[in-house]
């Protein structure tokens, strides 16, 4: 008979390790946020336009954009950095940038000339 209850112990010890290892192995998600939303975040924090992550997820940009939206509500931030950076602090692992981000203006070397005027004579 004692042996028996050592044997539900052990069994009881035995899931509930199974179990915390679980809890405490999940990345933490922001209260509030679908996995759907953490996960368009989460490429938001890796520098991927609305774009690409709807070409590389088989969304629509407007898709995209409403989980955006929905999710910076939800985490009471106003920009999708901002919600992106709650999402990443959330996670063990840092946001690194897919790719190096070049701006969307070309660079090109402005001249203005001192004879130049207004209305443009």
């Amino acid at each position: 008979m004692a042996l028996r209850g050592v044997g539900w112990l052990v069994i009881g010890g035995l899931c509930g390790w199974v179990w915390a290892r679980r809890v405490v192995g999940a990345p933490a998600r922001p209260a509030g946020l679908t996995d759907r939303q953490a996960e368009i975040l989460s490429l938001v924090g890796r520098g991927l336009s609305t774009k690409e992550i709807s070409r590389r997820e088989g969304l629509s940009p407007y898709s995209v954009e409403t989980h955006i939206r929905r999710a910076r509500r939800t985490l009471g931030v106003t920009t999708r950095a901002a919600a992106a950076a709650a999402v990443s602090a959330g996670s063990r692992q840092a946001a690194v940038p897919a790719r190096p981000r070049r701006s969307a203006t070309p660079s090109r070397a402005a001249t203005v000339s001192a004879t130049s005027s207004s209305n443009g004579t």
